[in-house]
């Protein structure tokens, strides 16, 4: 099935990114359909297969095909701005306008990686591996955030509707949860209240064993918003552009304190 059949079949538009390492750039295969003969994308004919091969290749798991890597590597790990640019000014589809377009962006979970600044200067294990491992997930990770914080900012409020589920993979935002007992005990825990921030902490997105208390986070979390904004809305804090389910861990205070002490910058080894 080609893309274009699949949007026909399917009476749904489709965006589908992938990393061109050839050319070094993001590649968009699209299909938005004009009307019930035309559809409109440079790539609307290529299997529907080989796109999701392409964006699916992720490195260091899969092989890349051919030239092409998992669309989520680098910038574009949240690809919400690049779907609203592709329908509102690209597509020609009539039925993409200003004001009236809601994107829903459903994020996989965020997997925290709070160092302790005592650390930061001799961090665990070899430094490359270390730094190369940390680079790689705050790269994909600060990228959703800035286009999130775009989208949430007043200017593009009244442009699209923008609606972002995220969690964070810690015991504060899973204690927002409505909590629920395990069939069998996962990772040591009988119930999703009783998981510790060193499970989570540990638990790499990538690694079957967790799927189960992936699954069973999504599972509730997915109560959690059907009773409160039913996704209706952006699951922000009340008076706050800031996830509701994502923690921060800011420490104003200390940063204030030390950032505006001459004694404590001299003391700050420079190598």
């Amino acid at each position: 099935m080609t893309l274009k059949e699949a949007a026909a079949l399917y009476q749904t538009d489709l965006l589908i990114t992938a990393k061109d390492m050839a050319a070094g750039e993001e590649t968009f295969f699209t299909a938005f359909r004009l009307d019930d003969e035309k559809t409109n994308g440079t790539y609307a004919n290529i299997l529907l297969r080989s796109a999701l091969e392409a964006s699916m290749s992720a490195p260091t798991y899969f092989a890349p095909l051919e030239r092409f890597v998992d669309g989520g590597t680098t910038t574009y790990n949240n690809p919400s701005s690049a779907a609203i640019i592709e329908a509102l000014n690209y597509s020609g589809n009539p039925g993409y306008q200003y004001g009236k377009v809601t994107v829903i962006s459903m994020g996989t979970g965020i997997s925290p990686q709070f160092i302790d600044p005592a650390q930061s200067k001799n961090p665990k294990g070899p430094d490359i591996v270390f730094w190369l491992n940390w680079l790689m997930t705050e790269m994909g990770q600060d990228a959703s955030d800035m286009q999130t914080d775009l989208l949430r900012s007043p200017r593009f409020r009244d442009l699209v509707d923008y609606r972002r589920f995220q969690i964070s993979f810690d015991t504060a935002a899973l204690k927002k949860l409505p909590n629920c007992h395990f069939q069998e005990p996962l990772h040591g825990h009988n119930s999703l209240h009783e998981v510790t921030d060193k499970t989570l902490y540990n638990m790499d997105m990538a690694d079957v064993k967790y799927y189960a208390l992936v699954k069973a986070i999504g599972r509730q979390m997915g109560q959690y918003i059907e009773a409160g904004n039913g996704f209706a809305s952006d699951l922000v804090l009340k008076n706050k552009v800031r996830d509701e389910l994502v923690t921060a861990r800011g420490d104003v205070s200390t940063i204030l304190s030390q950032m505006s002490s001459h004694q404590w910058l001299q003391n700050q080894p420079l190598d």
